[in-house]
């Protein structure tokens, strides 16, 4: 059994999966793209020693900020931990805000592997490459931004690859679930509360040292890449100079505008059964219980 909970950041689903692990005596997969990352954790509001205590999680404070981690890795080891913990008839909760790391597992998504392109594209400017894309696919063209140098390389390699545009190699991808009784939880919330609960975080995080923990990632970790985008850090490494005030509220606009663009994903990629704001986890949990006899 694989009970999945999603929603945008803040909604309250990590709290929600933990009581459903504990009410189901499972574990929990997290589906987070920087939770995984050890040290991190103010930032991305990862679970607590007593929490990891509770209950066993995976995905969770493993993986090295120096190392970069894509979602094929992921894909692979978190296919492989299933099928392991399936077979042991383990129930597996999975929670996370990375909707792409949770579609790239559980459905039939395939990544084509990346060879070295015939042309060599190094010579090209972001227009020019931009301009290219535009001629063989303008649908995803239209997507990318002119500066996004790696994803337009991207898109330009899978097409020399699989001699499909982007477009079409996506659309031709299958959808199906890979797997028998998956039941997926969308966490609702109201868009005001969301909102109010995301500031109410970061401050809060601010509070919890937020700027001295990615004072001390950096020192440690001085060759961080995939990791140092998360959303909390990338603001103070990229702002040095700028005063804390100013970062505080670029984290949170930035964070609102995650949550929404989550929202959207969730809400269009995967078929859920919604929990609404008004029932507290106990509630939560015998609804789930419920559903799934």
């Amino acid at each position: 059994m694989i009970i999945v909970i999603i929603g945008p950041t803040a909604s309250g689903k990590s709290q929600i999966a933990l009581k459903v692990a504990k009410h189901f005596h499972g574990v929990i997969v997290s589906f987070d793209a920087f939770q995984l990352y050890r040290d991190f954790r103010i930032g991305v509001n990862a679970p607590s020693i007593k929490e990891l205590q509770e209950v066993k999680h995976y995905f969770v404070n493993e993986i090295s900020p120096n190392q970069s981690y894509s979602i094929n890795d992921y894909q692979k080891a978190a296919r492989g931990l299933i099928d392991q913990l399936l077979k042991k008839e383990i129930p597996i909760i999975m929670v996370g805000g990375s909707g792409l790391y949770l579609k790239a597992t559980l459905f039939d998504y395939q990544f084509h592997e990346k060879t070295t392109p015939n042309s060599d594209f190094s010579g090209y400017s972001n227009e020019q490459l931009h301009d290219l894309l535009k001629q063989i696919d303008p649908e995803d063209a239209a997507k990318i931004h002119v500066n996004n140098r790696q994803r337009l390389l991207r898109a330009l390699e899978i097409y020399e690859e699989t001699k499909q545009s982007k477009s079409e190699y996506t659309k031709n991808k299958k959808n199906a679930l890979l797997y028998d009784d998956v039941h997926f939880f969308f966490v609702k919330r109201s868009r005001e509360e969301l909102y109010r609960t995301i500031n109410d975080r970061v401050d809060e995080m601010t509070r919890q040292g937020l700027f001295l923990e990615a004072e001390t990632l950096k020192n440690k970790y001085p060759h961080m890449t995939t990791a140092s985008k998360a959303i909390g850090y990338k603001e103070i490494f990229d702002n040095p100079d700028l005063e804390a005030a100013r970062i505080i509220d670029l984290i949170k606009k930035h964070t609102r505008n995650y949550a929404k663009r989550q929202d959207t994903f969730f809400r269009h990629q995967f078929k859920t059964v919604t929990l609404n704001e008004t029932q507290n986890s106990s509630e939560i949990v015998d609804y789930l219980e419920n559903k799934i006899k």
